[in-house]
C-alpha cells in the first residue's frame, strides 16, 4: 500500500503504522515499500509525526528504518539540506550514523541525477547499452 502512487493511500498506510494494530516487526515492510512517488508524502508525514515516532521507537532499531527508508528516496541537494535542518535538533546518538548516511545518499542521488541530466549523448549511450545487453552489440 505504501508503494501506491496515490498520496492519500500512502498517508493512510503510514498513519495505520502508528496504530496498535500493527506489530513493530511488521512496520519495516510498509516503510521499505514506499515508492519514489510517495516519498514527499512520507517525508511530510514523518516530520508531523516525528515526536510520536521518536518516543515510541526511540531506543529501537526500527527508528533507523523510518529515517533511511523515507529520506533516501530524494534526489536533490536542497532536500538534503532540508532534512539536515529538520534533524539538527532532533538527532539522537542511536540514529546519528543512519542520519549521516541517509543525507549522504540523498547527495549521491542528486549528483547522479545531475550527471545523467547533463549527459550530452544520453540517448546514444542507452542505445549502445541496450544493444550490448541484448547480444546484438559488438
Amino acid at each position: 500500500m505504501a508503494s501506491c502512487p496515490d498520496p492519500n493511500i500512502v498517508l493512510k498506510t503510514l498513519n495505520f503504522l502508528l496504530s496498535s494494530e500493527v506489530r513493530d516487526r511488521d512496520v519495516i515492510y510498509a516503510l521499505a515499500g514506499i515508492s519514489s512517488e510517495g516519498s514527499e508524502t512520507a517525508w511530510s508525514w514523518l516530520k508531523v509525526n516525528w515526536e510520536h515516532i521518536s518516543d515510541r521507537w526511540g531506543h529501537h532499531i526500527l527508528l533507523t528504518h523510518f529515517i533511511r527508508d523515507i529520506v533516501t528516496e530524494f534526489f536533490a541537494d536542497e532536500k538534503a539540506h532540508e532534512i539536515e535542518e529538520f534533524f539538527l535538533s532532533r538527532t539522537k546518538p542511536s540514529i546519528a550514523g543512519t542520519m549521516k548516511q541517509s543525507i549522504e545518499q540523498v547527495r549521491i542521488n542528486a549528483k547522479w541525477r545531475s550527471n545523467i541530466e547533463s549527459e550530452q549523448n544520453l540517448e546514444e549511450l542507452i542505445m549502445k547499452l541496450a544493444q550490448k545487453t541484448s547480444g546484438t552489440g559488438e
